[in-house]
């Protein structure tokens, strides 16, 4: 089983297509604000959810890669894989990378548009810092309708101010706006 789910990994050159398809990652569960900043304390647990959105989702899609990266002051704590049955479907840390890989043993059926993959539970650092989730695009990708695996074309990443301002101490709108009148 592994072994096919490997297989997804040795990407070949993708055909033309004309359809976008973006990794989303989301902390606070609205699509299409992105990418989302968030504001912690020290040590604070950070929820993230992973969304694959494009018009290439549907009966044809098949299988998919994707590595979430870190910029270092997050741990990975663990996460949840949310591919229904019967998705075969992995999960794993390598340093400051989390990698979901997935495929559908009867090649096909994902829902359309968007689908929800996975939710990544991180900490931020004892400091006050910035951090930055992202996705290595260089090896994550997709298959559809039996060709060859595809490359995602663009992320929307994630911010995480930990320390300092919290949300509640946030400046308003109107304030931020004075500052440059």
């Amino acid at each position: 089983m592994r072994l096919v789910i490997l297989g997804l990994l040795a990407f070949l050159v993708c055909g033309p297509i004309s359809a976008e398809m973006l990794v989303v990652l989301d902390m606070d569960g609205e699509l299409g604000n992105g990418p989302d900043s968030v504001f912690v304390e020290p040590q604070d647990s950070i929820a993230v959810a992973v969304w694959l959105v494009g018009d290439l989702l549907g009966a044809d899609f098949y299988g998919f890669a994707v590595f979430v990266v870190d910029n270092g002051p997050l741990a990975f704590l663990g996460g949840e894989i949310l591919t229904p049955a019967p998705w075969v479907s992995d999960l794993s840390e390598n340093g400051d990378t989390v990698s979901i890989v997935a495929m559908h043993p009867t090649l096909g059926g994902s829902p359309e548009g968007t689908f929800l993959v996975a939710i990544l539970q991180y900490v931020a650092a004892a400091e006050e810092t910035l951090g930055e989730l992202g996705v290595d695009l260089a090896r994550s990708g997709f298959a559809v309708d039996f060709g060859p695996t595809c490359f995602f074309d663009d992320f929307v990443g994630a911010k995480i101010m930990i320390g300092g301002n919290t949300a509640t101490e946030q400046p308003t709108w109107g304030a931020i706006k004075t500052l440059f009148r």
